[in-house]
């Protein structure tokens, strides 16, 4: 044998060595998919449902990290049956191998209450991914009015505390408490009840996405407390119902970011159950955004969108479908000088029966305000829409408002200081008699409005009004009819570059030319009112 030979032979032995090696880590390190249920059966392999290993074994630290038979990043869990044991992750996943918790047909986590740490608790683990399934539930099963489980105390569906790159969705998530009773205002320990103590979803952290999961009987459906800095926040398709407050967003105790924060194409009805005497629990709202009192704030570079929504209020305690707070507890600074911004379009905001006088539709205040495409109507009560102070800017065009005693309130009682870039609005059906309030001027019709000092060529210029009618549009969906002051009325913003807006409430493309006014463009054949309202 030449050495030529024999180095080709030795070189030959460690290419096959070599590949033999990067098969066997890759075997080792190959995702699993690991079944648990209550308790463990058949073999307590995790193979399958049959074989299911217990929620026990889930909870403890020893069954995850690398190894054959462990949890680790890329791994899916699958729930069996119902599972009765609060369930707390104990590990991370990783960029691109996220752990996912998959909800088998059936399978549900099942409690008489979850309690403050959750029937799911992410346990502080990032790159984890909670996906309902087909038909995933979580629920209570005794917290409500009469129930065995009243109380004051927190009882949360899913918590995910710092819970980086996470994702939940596909979930039911149900009954954290069941209200049934107006007068249901005390707990059994004589407590004050609480909207934001029974959650159905508690989380923070950064890149997190939130979608496409049906939350009732909630205090609080999703509440969201960011810590510094973080940023990437998505709450979209989500149908939320007979909760006090469908989201919550502030900063946990004096917390700050510049982050980005989305809530979209949600549909939210049904929280007259949380009305109380009085609104002694507290008021209602669709979508509350503050600064819980302690100089929390979304500011610098810091956005907040909210479109897409469809939100049909309910009952007499309703601050706002979307009130974002500029008073004693703000969501960004408070004089002015936020340079944050907050765009609000193509949302339907209706207004339920039995919203008080005092009751405010939309709220939109504080930073660089953009509000386009809005369809707001009243149940001929309280005010559309509330705007301006205390602003950096105000920009609000191709809005329909009608079925309010007040249509438009701006820099009420106040300077109107910016002056605001209001313009291609429409205002109908006035139920009051000063049906504009802006700055220090109140009048009863468009023409004065128009004609007053305050407004006289400086905003709404090119709107339009019928306040005894309804300007030809259906007020019990928002839709436009034939002929209606909306149709080609609008100013085209595709300019603007904001992907969403280009479309309607319902993904119809607004088109190169003048825009319709509102959420909905004009289409001759209407298509049934969904339930589920995409993006």
């Amino acid at each position: 044998m030449n050495y030529v030979s024999f180095y080709q032979i030795r070189f030959g032995f460690l290419v096959v060595f070599v590949t033999l090696l990067c098969l066997f880590f890759t075997v080792s390190v190959q995702a699993e998919d690991l079944y648990i249920g209550q308790s463990s059966a058949g073999g307590d392999t995790g193979a399958d449902c049959a074989n299911q290993k217990s929620a026990a074994w889930f909870n403890t630290a020893e069954s995850w990290g690398a190894g054959a038979n462990k949890i680790s990043a890329g791994d899916t869990v699958h729930l069996c049956g119902t599972i009765n044991t609060a369930l707390e992750v104990q590990d991370s996943g990783s960029s691109g191998s996220p752990i996912t918790i998959l909800f088998e047909s059936g399978a549900k986590i099942s409690k008489t209450a979850c309690g403050p740490n959750g029937c799911l608790n992410t346990n502080s683990k990032t790159y984890i991914t909670i996906d309902g399934g087909t038909d995933g539930i979580i629920e209570s099963t005794d917290m409500g009015t009469g129930l065995g489980g009243n109380s004051a105390d927190y009882n949360i569906g899913i918590k995910a505390g710092g819970c980086n790159n996470c994702e939940i969705k596909n979930l039911n998530i149900r009954n954290m408490y069941v209200r049934t009773s107006n007068n249901d205002v005390l707990n059994s320990s004589s407590t004050k009840l609480e909207y934001n103590k029974p959650i159905g979803i508690q989380f923070n952290g950064s890149n997190i996405k939130v979608h496409d999961n049906v939350l009732s009987d909630h205090g609080t459906a999703i509440q969201n407390f960011y810590d510094n800095d973080e940023t990437g926040v998505e709450v979209y398709n989500n149908e939320i119902s007979r909760v006090g407050h469908s989201y919550s967003l502030a900063g946990a105790n004096a917390k700050t970011t510049q982050g980005i924060f989305k809530y979209y194409g949600n549909y939210i009805h049904d929280y007259a159950n949380w009305d109380s005497e009085n609104c002694a629990i507290a008021h209602t709202s669709g979508i509350h955004v503050y600064g819980n009192c302690n100089g929390s704030k979304i500011y610098g570079n810091g956005e907040l969108w909210i479109y897409n929504n469809k939100i049909i209020g309910s009952g007499v305690c309703a601050t706002g479908q979307i009130f974002t707070e500029t008073g004693t507890s703000p969501w960004t600074e408070k004089d002015g000088t936020s340079t944050a911004h907050l765009y609000v379009f193509n949302n339907l905001l209706l207004s339920g029966p039995d919203a008080l006088a005092g009751n405010n539709i939309l709220g939109a205040g504080g930073g660089n305000v953009q509000v386009y495409n809005n369809t707001v109507i009243g149940n001929g009560l309280g005010t559309c829409t509330v705007i301006g102070r205390p602003s950096t800017t105000m920009k609000m065009k191709n809005n329909y408002f009608a079925g309010c005693a007040v249509l438009m309130s701006a820099f009420q009682g106040s300077a109107v200081s910016p002056a605001p870039d209001l313009d291609y609005n429409v205002y109908a059906k006035c139920s009051g008699y000063n049906c504009f309030w802006v700055g220090t001027c109140d009048v009863s019709n468009f023409e004065a409005y128009r004609a007053s000092s305050v407004v006289h060529d400086l905003f709404d210029i090119h709107s339009s009004a019928d306040l005894k009618g309804t300007g030809g549009v259906d007020t019990t969906t928002g839709r436009p009819g034939i002929g209606s002051l909306v149709i080609n009325k609008g100013l085209n913003l595709s300019s603007l570059g904001y992907k969403a807006l280009n479309a309607d409430l319902e993904g119809v493309l607004r088109g190169a030319d003048a825009w319709d006014i509102g959420a909905y463009k004009y289409n001759q054949l209407q298509p049934p009112n969904k339930l589920r309202i995409l993006p």
